[in-house]
């Protein structure tokens, strides 16, 4: 069981950060695909962009090292444009510029980090009873890193579930940025009158945090303005703590997971067209994450819902679907390090094979994203919503299992599983008292919870397992107010 004061431990230990040249001390390449999976590249600190063709890679190499590469190695290596590449569509086998698509309409221009944040403010000064803007921290050179929070103040409660959606760690990756704005829009927008949003806003609480690295965009370039890869920034494991301080963006999400749950996340990036599922850090054929069966279906629903991201199929992209270490390692992701130390249910979408497209492109991007964000949230609250109770009534922490999946989850009274559809064998577990098993369907929640009645151990005479055999028993609990 992964105990809350371990997670405390490692946000205390916030450290030894991945830090990178600055930014023109940057080479960028294009190798091939071959060299990055045989890991010719690793000593020399080679930092993989994309895969995003069957035979290229695309990658940074610090300056320092371009002498330093063996010279078979150097040989394979065109050094590229990486402004260019990250504006334009290319073709990586002959380099050259392809045609942006055309224009699909009337479309605003992108957000900076003044017109974001006096946004975000509107947003809240109009809907408060919606929409509560927070600064979730301070980026490296004093910018807010915003914090949208939505949900109906009628039905605030201390339990209702949490999702999360982050946008653009990586600067020049600015697609999703502005998807989150027009996702806010549409949900304070449709509350009321739109019934999907007004449920889910209703029974759940959505974060919102489009710039991670508001330094990064501002500045046009991928790293923070200490030249930290914010996604390569995280802790994996506990030899990974040493001496330098991480950086203040990732610092500022640690500390935002330990202060809540989230049922269900996302981060996006730009630079191809996928949902990347668990894990990034250690090959999956031998050790799949725990909710795989759940985090699998969720995420081909995102690409089914997606068209363009749907006809990705080559190599490692299952229709748009893959498995992190088998399309790239990485180490220091954000997702793995929330599964791996807040028990999250985490993906990484891949918006746009062009980081940032020219911004007539976002109405389109827009329409090819809109039900997938939606459907996605809504996901992220389906599933077996349980009170562990003492025979007193007092809330207990437990160890709730699913048939559906082969990890526990750790909770503190209040439960949200999410679980894929259907019947679900469930097993909740707390110190001190007899298991019990129960077999509920799984259901969006609505403000209803299964109480679960806890009995002592030590009691004799009482069943090993106390068995709940149907939804009969659940008991549905008014809401209530904070």
């Amino acid at each position: 069981m992964i105990q809350r004061s371990f997670a405390l431990a490692w946000l205390a230990l916030a450290t030894a950060a991945v830090t990178f040249p600055a930014h023109g001390d940057y080479r960028y390449l294009r190798v091939p695909r071959t060299l990055v999976l045989e890991g010719a590249l690793n000593q020399y600190g080679f930092i993989v962009d994309h895969l995003r063709h069957e035979k290229f890679a695309l990658g940074y190499l610090p300056e320092a090292e371009w002498k330093n590469l063996d010279p078979a190695v150097r040989s394979r290596a065109v050094s590229l444009d990486a402004w260019e590449w990250a504006t334009h569509p290319h073709d990586p086998v002959t380099l050259e510029r392809l045609a942006s698509p055309s224009a699909t309409g009337p479309h605003e221009p992108y957000h900076d980090y003044a017109t974001l944040t006096a946004e975000l403010r509107q947003m809240a000064a109009a809907f408060p009873r919606l929409a509560r803007l927070e600064s979730a921290g301070k980026s490296v050179e004093g910018r807010d890193l915003w914090l949208l929070r939505l949900t109906s103040a009628d039905t605030t409660r201390v339990d209702k579930p949490k999702l999360l959606y982050i946008a653009a760690m990586h600067g020049d990756e600015v697609t999703g940025k502005e998807m989150l704005v027009y996702l806010a829009r549409q949900l304070l927008a449709g509350f009321g009158s739109d019934p999907r949003i007004t449920a889910l806003l209703t029974h759940a609480e959505v974060f919102l945090m489009p710039s991670m690295n508001p330094d990064g965009t501002e500045a046009r370039r991928r790293w923070n303005a200490k030249g930290v890869d914010l996604n390569r920034d995280f802790p994996e494991a506990p030899e990974t703590a040493a001496s330098s301080k991480r950086a203040p963006e990732t610092v500022a999400v640690m500390a935002l997971h330990e202060r809540h749950r989230f049922e269900v996340s996302l981060n996006f990036h730009g630079g191809s067209l996928c949902v990347n599922i668990p894990w990034d850090h250690r090959p999956n054929s031998s050790n799949l994450f725990g909710d795989d069966a759940l985090i699998r279906a969720i995420g081909r629903e995102y690409t089914r819902l997606n068209k363009p991201m749907y006809d990705m199929h080559f190599g490692s992209f299952d229709h748009g679907l893959t498995y992190g270490y088998e399309w790239y390692q990485i180490l220091g992701g954000m997702q793995d390090w929330s599964i791996l130390f807040f028990q999250s249910t985490h993906s990484t979408v891949e918006l746009s094979e062009v980081k940032w497209p020219d911004a007539s492109q976002l109405p389109a991007f827009w329409s090819h994203n809109r039900d997938a964000l939606l459907t996605f949230l809504e996901r992220g609250i389906e599933g077996v919503h349980l009170r562990v109770l003492s025979p007193e009534g007092r809330l207990l922490p437990a160890r709730v299992e699913v048939d559906s999946a082969t990890r526990g989850i750790d909770y503190a009274g209040y439960v949200h599983r999410p679980t894929l559809p259907g019947t679900r064998k469930v097993s909740v577990r707390s110190q001190g008292y007899r298991p019990v098993e129960l077999g509920l369907t799984a259901k969006a929640f609505d403000g209803a919870f299964t109480d679960v009645k806890m009995e002592p151990a030590l009691l004799r005479n009482v069943p090993e397992v106390v068995a709940v055999a149907d939804d009969a028993l659940e008991s549905a609990t008014a809401p209530r107010t904070r």
